[in-house]
């Protein structure tokens, strides 16, 4: 499976970055990208930003949605020691039914 990754903050269409794909991925694909988003501290540290990753495989007849990931922004601020920091994140992604 070839899977790319759209990555917004939620609630902000302006924000979508695109992943490049990862070929032949199978059912674990990774990446190791630098992304780079403009947040607002105080919502982020109220819990009420999100990293909303939308994976989709690459196909000739047009590309399928997989699943999404959610992740809160909050978690990556608390476990930085600096802005530099790298921060690993793996999670479940939901079917778009809402399923795991």
């Amino acid at each position: 499976m070839d899977v790319y990754a759209v990555i917004s903050l939620s609630g902000d269409s302006q924000s979508k970055q695109k992943i490049p794909v990862h070929k032949d991925s199978g059912t674990s694909p990774s990446w190791n990208s630098l992304m780079k988003f403009t947040i607002d501290e105080v919502a982020a540290k109220q819990n009420c930003l999100m990293l909303v990753f939308e994976l989709r495989c690459d196909r000739s007849l047009g590309d399928k949605d997989i699943g999404q990931v959610h992740v809160p922004v909050k978690e990556l601020l608390d476990n930085t020691g600096d802005e530099k920091s790298v921060q690993y994140v793996s999670s479940q992604v939901r079917k778009p039914s809402g399923k795991p």
